[in-house]
């Protein structure tokens, strides 16, 4: 996956600043609706669970709607649970080429959307989960 340099991406991976620290248990969630793909050496190497999706918004318990293909802006916080996503006709697939994807123990690796692919891919979440949804197919080689 590539993440154009953006001016206002390095000061967001950089941390945030505050006095309050990040939870030591943060969830992730990347969303393309156009598809997402792992390669060969691609890590992610956060503490908590990570969500990967195709979907075309998150919609939130308050009735704010994360959207990834309306060009309006979004609402800037909620501080609302997120209950669903929202797909189109087509959602784009999801493809790990990653040698040695993993997240730590407990987590929840998800990969919600179009085909789910693994070719030559693996994926690992000790005493975790590791779920797939939506999907027409999920393929897997060892």
């Amino acid at each position: 996956m590539n993440i154009p340099a953006f001016p206002i991406i390095p000061p967001f991976l950089r941390g945030v600043r505050g006095d309050r620290k990040g939870s030591p248990l943060s969830e992730i969630t990347l969303i393309n609706p156009n598809g997402i793909s792992f390669g060969p050496n691609a890590q992610i190497n956060i503490k908590g669970s990570f969500l990967a999706t195709t979907a075309e918004s998150m919609i939130f318990a308050d009735g704010v709607q994360f959207s990834a293909t309306n060009l309006q802006p979004n609402p800037l916080l909620t501080m609302s649970s997120p209950v669903g996503l929202q797909f189109g006709s087509n959602p784009g697939a999801i493809v790990n080429r990653a040698n040695n994807l993993n997240l730590n123990p407990g987590n929840t690796f998800a990969l919600v959307g179009g085909d789910i692919d693994f070719p030559g891919g693996n994926l690992t979440v000790v005493q975790g989960r590791v779920c797939d949804s939506m999907s027409q197919k999920t393929d897997t080689q060892s």
